[in-house]
């Protein structure tokens, strides 16, 4: 089998993997525009201090991506999350509150630590605790988060709880979020205990869980592009990967595909689209315009990470603890904030501190559109008034991802499995990103599992019926 990649971040990459596991004699052209591999994951070092200029980490939880790690010989090298930093916090104003232990991003599964903290007020409290008496939805179907949270928990848990937290992870207004496609576990919770409050105390969350739940997240010593850097050393022995090598037009032939890119024509048995639906929708326009109408119309939003290098000294009112979030309604250029020396061991130069600010995002669209010097501005701004940032950082690192990531709208799960539908009329096509069933690393490398597994399949059986029609010998017994 010959397999066309287009696109070198960690879903094309992975998918690459799993077709050389499953296919050991495959040929496998991996192109990639950009003169870099990994997408959205990009790892740096600067005088001495290593930074993430994309995602930082990855929620074990899953398996696909502790699984990928284990089978690259990683494992040695994985680092956790510093137990004693893995408090979490909201701004209020100008000060940090903590989120309670046992606080599960939209219900508490433990009780009197949430009575004991400020999170939120007496009269939101008494809200969120008819939870426990409130029946479950009456009809079926998908449902915005918002929507949910409001039925369950009520308007103030949304607007200074979820919001802000889900903000983090997300970077969408709930108000257009599906609950279905992104936190299936909390309408299957109500599904089966009536009650979400009931319902997390029955599954015992892990003790000391604070807001995202900090303690289940994984990193690389050295960063997550060792993860890229590893798949790629691991590849290229044996296929053949292309950087600033655009692809321009896909076509189908009556034995496979032609991909036409800066670097040549090739043919190939099947095709791989590991990039963002809009650009794969413009790969498919003539042929299946449907599917890239439907491609297309897969919102997609950009964010900013801004890594803050400073003396310790000058962060002293730094709290002990993984990070912060910022509620929409506090109006602050920076909606989440990483204490990434804390959060992660072997990050930072002695005596200086890392913190990582996101920017943009769903919500505030309009703040990407301002130049890096606006931007830097108002980060230092609000980390002088939330955690007391003094003087001049050693170093500010702005990296802008626009159009990068998608947006789950009510409906997503339906709308993914029609759209599978129409791929499985392509043979030999598959469609792997962050822009179908989950936007997290482990979600990307599932989906890149279970193409190659499809792919690899669906040719061998395509060769052996092949092979079948071709012999007389055969086609005797078969008779």
């Amino acid at each position: 089998m010959k397999t066309v990649i287009i696109g070198g971040g960690i879903g094309g990459l992975a998918t690459a993997w799993y077709v050389q596991q499953f296919d050991p004699l495959a040929e496998i052209v991996i192109c990639e525009a950009s003169p870099r591999w990994g997408g959205l994951i990009a790892s740096s070092q600067l005088d001495g201090n290593h930074i993430e200029r994309g995602p930082d980490a990855i929620l074990s939880v899953k398996p696909a991506g502790l699984r990928l790690i284990h089978e690259l010989g990683l494992a040695d090298d994985i680092v956790t999350t510093n137990p004693a930093a893995r408090q979490a916090y909201i701004a209020r104003g100008q000060r940090l509150v903590p989120i309670p232990a046992g606080l599960d991003l939209v219900a508490p599964a433990r009780i009197w630590p949430f009575l004991c903290s400020s999170i939120v007020g007496w009269g939101t409290k008494l809200r969120m605790a008819c939870d426990v008496i409130l029946p479950r939805r009456k009809t079926s179907g998908d449902e915005s988060l918002a929507s949910f949270v409001r039925r369950r928990m009520g308007q103030g848990a949304l607007r200074h709880i979820v919001q802000p937290l889900v903000g983090a992870i997300h970077s969408v207004d709930p108000e257009d979020l599906s609950v279905e496609a992104v936190f299936p576990r909390f309408h299957q919770l109500e599904t089966t205990h009536r009650s979400l409050i009931r319902g997390l105390r029955a599954s015992a969350p892990q003790s000391g869980v604070s807001g995202p739940r900090y303690g289940l997240f994984i990193s690389l010593r050295g960063g997550l592009e060792r993860l890229v850097t590893t798949l790629v050393s691991r590849l290229a022995p044996r296929q053949d990967l292309r950087l600033q090598c655009p692809v321009y037009t896909l076509a189908r032939t009556n034995s496979g595909w032609q991909v036409d890119t800066a670097q040549g024509s090739i043919t190939a048995d099947t095709v791989v689209l590991a990039l963002p639906a809009p650009r794969a929708a413009a790969l498919m326009a003539a042929i299946d315009p449907g599917m890239s109408a439907a491609l297309a119309a897969i919102p997609y939003h950009g964010v900013a990470t801004v890594n803050v290098i400073c003396k310790q000294a000058a962060l002293a009112r730094l709290p002990p603890g993984a990070g912060m979030v910022v509620p929409r309604h506090e109006q602050r250029t920076l909606f989440a904030c990483s204490f990434a020396s804390q959060k992660f061991a072997e990050r930072n130069k002695p005596g200086h501190v890392i913190v990582r600010a996101a920017v943009g995002g769903g919500l505030d669209a309009t703040r990407l559109t301002f130049s890096d010097e606006a931007i830097i501005a108002g980060v230092h701004h609000d980390l002088g008034e939330l955690i007391g940032l003094t003087g001049t950082p050693i170093a500010t690192v702005v990296s802008r991802w626009p159009a990068s990531l998608p947006h789950y709208r009510v409906g997503h799960v339906d709308f993914i499995r029609q759209l599978r539908r129409a791929e499985a009329q392509l043979p030999g096509l598959v469609l792997v990103g962050n822009a179908y069933e989950g936007t997290g690393i482990p979600d990307v490398i599932a989906g890149a599992e279970a193409a190659a597994r499809r792919l690899t399949a669906g040719t061998l059986a395509a060769i052996t019926a092949a092979n079948t029609a071709a012999s007389p010998a055969s086609t005797a017994v078969s008779a």
